[in-house]
């Protein structure tokens, strides 16, 4: 089977529908497979990344980030990889940010990713599409894709759980940025946002 040979198969009472291969019938079924992922009759076949979800399951200790990919952000707050894109064919991404000050990213926007974050620790202030809300421990917070968003750092320490879904390039963008010998100018930093399906749309937040 070949990528373009990709197969989607659901009931629908007793005839089986099949979507024949097509870019608009591919994304049709990639996005409806979202939906009835786990529903009896619903089947999924993509040869897509195949060979690089893990067999069997895998446990990333406490202070370790999965292959390795641990990165920070303003060079003071580490964030690590805990399931990669690699694991999941790109289907999520999570990752362990841990604030060790008052910060947080630029006002921005994710073109394809859902995010989620979980508090762990600290508190932290949420802005989503012009609503405000605060964010404790335990705390969980749901970010949608095309709406605009960004947050900060309350307390002096935090962190934070969070998920990406799909996992799209996150990864590749975080690599980009660690990979920078200087802070980036706006237009720089916009460029490797756009290059990764988001985009810059105003200043962080402040205190």
């Amino acid at each position: 089977m070949t990528v373009e040979s990709l197969i989607f198969t659901t009931k629908r009472g007793s005839e089986p529908v099949n979507f024949e291969k097509t870019s608009k019938a591919y994304e049709t079924k990639r996005l409806y497979s979202n939906h009835c992922y786990g529903r009896v009759g619903c089947r999924f076949y993509s040869r897509i990344g195949k060979g690089t979800r893990p067999k069997k399951a895998f446990k990333v200790d406490s202070g370790k980030a999965r292959f390795n990919a641990a990165f920070t952000f303003r060079q003071v707050n580490r964030q690590d990889v805990k399931v990669s894109g690699k694991d999941t064919d790109k289907g999520f991404s999570m990752l362990e940010y841990i604030g060790k000050e008052n910060a947080g990213p630029p006002l921005h926007i994710h073109f394809s990713q859902d995010e989620v974050f979980y508090v762990v620790e600290g508190e932290y202030r949420f802005v989503v599409g012009g609503e405000e809300m605060t964010a404790k421990a335990g705390d969980t917070v749901f970010l949608p894709r095309n709406v605009p968003h960004t947050w900060i750092q309350l307390t002096q320490s935090g962190k934070m759980l969070y998920v990406l879904q799909p996992a799209g390039s996150f990864e590749e963008f975080l690599t980009n940025l660690q990979s920078l010998t200087a802070p980036p100018t706006e237009e720089e930093l916009q460029k490797i946002h756009l290059a990764h399906e988001m985009k810059v749309l105003g200043p962080p937040l402040t205190l």
